[in-house]
C-alpha cells in the first residue's frame, strides 16, 4: 500500500484522485489541512501532493515546512498548480520539489504521472543506500522473469571471507569502503555483459545474473584478481606484510585471521533445471559454501544437471535404460556420477547439515548409515533422472528416515514415527505444504511392505503419486543396499529384493562404500576438496 498525502483546503483533488485510482486499491490517498502539517511528523509518506490552487498558505513556505520535517525528508513532493510561470516552477524545483503538474492535466495524464513516480520511489527504496544496487525484491523479480521465460542464464553469488574480523579491527566505516569496492569490481566485470543484472542482498552479499553463454570461469577469475589486488589498499602495511590480522579474544588470547578474500558460487540454470527461484538460491548457497572452504579467494561452479563428461558414464546411463541390462558399478563410478553431474555440493551440504542431535544413536542405523544412504540415494536419483527439487526432497528423507527408531529390530512403524518427528521438530522449513506431504509420505512408507505402498500413496493428490513413488523406491533401495553392514543370516542384502536396474548395478559400490566408510568416516566429506 502506497500512502499519498494530499495537502489541500478542500476535498476536490482527493476525491478526483480516489476516483481516478478507484481500480487500484494499493494507492491510499490521505487529506491534510495546510495548518495541520504536524501530522507528517507522526506518519511515513510515499508521496506528498500540494494543491497550490486551493491552499490559503504560500506554497513556497509550505514546501519549506515539509522539507524541515524529518519524516518527510526524502519523500517526493509534487505540486499541482495553475501558475505555470517558469520562474515559479524554478523556485519550487530549487526547494527540492520533484515534480510540477499543471492543474489542467487530464485524468489519464495525472494517473500515469503519479503512478510512475510512485514506482520509481519504491524502486529506489529497495536499492542499497550504500551501493545503490537493487535489493532482494528486484533480485527475486529478475530471477522469476527468467525462469518464467525459460531463459538459459547463470547466477553468481558473492560473499566476503573473514569480513567480520576486518570490521572488528578496522571499524564499520572502513568495512563499508570494502563493500563499496566489492560492488564496483563486480560492476566493472558484469555490467558490460549483455542482459546482465547485479543486486546487493545486504551486508557483504551480492548476486549477479549473466547470460548462459557468458564465460563464468573467466569472469570469476578476473573479479578475484582485481579484488585481491585492490583490497590490500584497505589494510595497514604490517597486516599486508604478515598476511593476516591479529586480535585478542575475550579470554585475552591472540587470534589470527586471514586477510579478507572473496568467494563466488556459480549456478548454471539451463535445460529447465529449476522450477523455483528458491531452488537456485539453495544451490547457490551450497556452491558458495564450497568456495568458502578453500583458502583465499575462490569460486565453485555448479554444473548443469545430467552433465556426464565421461563416455563410460554415458554408456552406463544408456545401459541402465535398457530393460534387463545390469551394469556393475563400483564406488569410483558412483563418485564420478555425483561429481560430474555437479551434485557434490548438494551431497556435502546435506551431510554437513545433518541434525545429529535427532539422529538415532546406533552403529547399525545411526549417522554412518545415514551418510551412506545419502550418497547411494543421490547417485541413484541422478541416474534415474530426478529433477533438482526432487533430489533435495529425496535427500531430506534420506537424512531423517530412521529418526523414529526405538531399536535396531524390524519395525514397520518407525518410518511413520520419523515422519511425525519431521513435522513436530519443524525440520521441513522452506518446503511448500505439498512438498512436506510428499517427504513425510516417503519417510512413513520406506519401512512398510511394498504391497502396502499404493494404499498409502493414494492419500496424495493424483498428480503427486508417481513422483512420490519414484523417490520412495529409490530411498528403499538405497536403504536396502546398505544392508551389507548386517551380519550373515540377519537380513543382509538380498539382491532379489532390489527394485530397479540402477540399484542392482550398485551392489559392488555399496560393499566398497561400507568397507571404506567404516575405515574412514571422512570419505564423503573429502569430495569437497575436488577441484572443478
Amino acid at each position: 500500500m502506497s500512502d499519498i498525502y494530499i495537502i489541500d483546503c478542500n476535498d476536490n483533488l482527493i476525491n478526483r484522485l480516489r476516483q481516478i485510482f478507484e481500480s487500484k486499491p494499493k494507492y491510499n490517498f490521505i487529506h491534510i489541512d495546510p495548518e495541520n502539517l504536524e501530522v507528517l511528523s507522526e506518519t511515513s509518506q510515499d508521496m506528498i501532493i500540494i494543491n497550490e490552487e486551493s491552499i490559503n498558505t504560500d506554497v513556497i513556505e509550505l514546501c519549506k515546512k515539509t522539507q524541515e520535517n524529518k519524516e518527510s525528508q526524502g519523500t517526493p513532493v509534487v505540486v499541482i498548480s495553475c501558475d505555470e510561470n517558469e520562474s515559479h516552477k524554478i523556485k519550487l524545483l530549487e526547494l527540492g520539489v520533484n515534480k510540477f503538474i499543471p492543474n489542467t492535466a487530464s485524468d489519464e495524464y495525472l494517473y500515469f504521472d503519479i503512478k510512475n513516480a510512485i514506482n520509481l520511489v519504491l524502486a529506489h527504496r529497495e536499492c542499497s543506500p550504500l551501493t545503490g544496487l537493487p535489493g532482494n525484491h528486484q533480485i527475486e523479480k529478475k530471477l522469476s522473469e527468467k525462469l518464467k521465460n525459460g531463459e538459459t542464464f547463470q547466477v553468481l553469488y558473492f560473499d566476503l571471507d573473514n569480513f567480520k574480523a576486518y570490521n572488528d579491527i578496522y571499524g564499520y566505516l572502513d568495512g563499508d569502503e570494502i563493500i563499496k569496492l566489492t560492488a564496483n569490481i563486480i560492476q566493472n566485470h558484469i555490467k558490460p555483459l549483455n542482459k546482465s543484472f547485479i543486486g546487493h542482498v545486504g551486508g557483504d552479499d551480492f548476486v549477479a545474473i549473466i547470460n548462459g553463454n557468458s564465460n563464468a570461469e573467466e569472469i570469476c577469475e578476473k573479479i578475484i584478481d582485481e579484488f585481491d589486488e585492490e583490497v590490500l589498499k584497505y589494510f595497514h602495511d604490517i597486516d599486508v606484510k604478515r598476511g593476516y590480522l591479529e586480535e585478542k579474544n575475550r579470554k585475552g588470547k591472540t587470534e589470527r585471521f586471514p586477510l579478507t578474500s572473496i568467494s563466488i558460487g556459480v549456478v548454471k540454470a539451463n535445460n529447465n533445471r529449476f522450477e523455483k527461484i528458491q531452488e537456485i538460491a539453495e544451490t547457490g548457497a551450497q556452491v558458495k559454501n564450497l568456495a568458502k572452504r578453500k583458502a583465499g579467494s575462490a569460486y565453485v561452479i555448479n554444473r548443469r544437471r545430467g552433465e556426464l563428461k565421461s563416455k563410460y558414464l554415458k554408456k552406463i546411463v544408456e545401459d541402465l535404460k535398457q530393460k534387463g541390462t545390469i551394469c556393475n558399478l563400483h564406488l569410483k563410478d558412483v563418485t564420478k556420477v555425483i561429481k560430474e553431474s555437479g551434485r557434490e555440493p548438494l551431497l556435502i551440504s546435506n551431510i554437513n547439515n545433518i541434525q545429529t542431535d535427532i539422529i538415532y544413536k546406533s552403529d547399525m542405523h545411526g549417522q554412518a548409515h545415514t551418510e551412506r544412504v545419502l550418497m547411494l540415494a543421490l547417485s541413484m536419483g541422478i541416474l534415474e533422472g530426478l529433477k533438482e527439487r526432487d533430489l533435495q526432497m529425496l535427500l531430506e528423507t534420506a537424512k531423517y528416515h530412521d529418526i523414529g527408531r526405538k531399536n535396531d529390530e524390524e519395525d514397520e512403524l518407525h518410518g511413520a514415527r520419523s515422519a511425525e518427528m519431521l513435522e513436530s521438530k519443524d525440520i521441513l522449513q522452506g518446503y511448500s505444504q505439498k512438498e512436506k506431504n510428499i517427504i513425510k509420505m516417503i519417510c512413513a512408507c520406506h519401512s512398510i511392505d511394498d504391497k502396502q505402498i499404493d494404499e498409502y500413496v493414494k492419500r496424495l493428490p493424483e498428480e503427486d503419486r508417481e513422483r512420490c513413488k519414484k523417490m520412495l523406491i529409490i530411498l528403499k533401495d538405497a536403504d536396502a543396499l546398505d544392508r551389507v553392514r548386517l551380519k550373515e543370516g540377519e537380513g543382509q542384502l538380498e539382491t532379489r529384493f532390489l527394485r530397479t536396474n540402477t540399484s542392482k548395478a550398485m551392489i559392488s559400490a555399496a560393499y566398497e562404500l561400507y568397507n571404506n566408510h567404516k575405515k574412514n568416516r571422512q570419505l564423503l566429506k573429502k569430495m569437497q576438496h575436488v577441484n572443478r
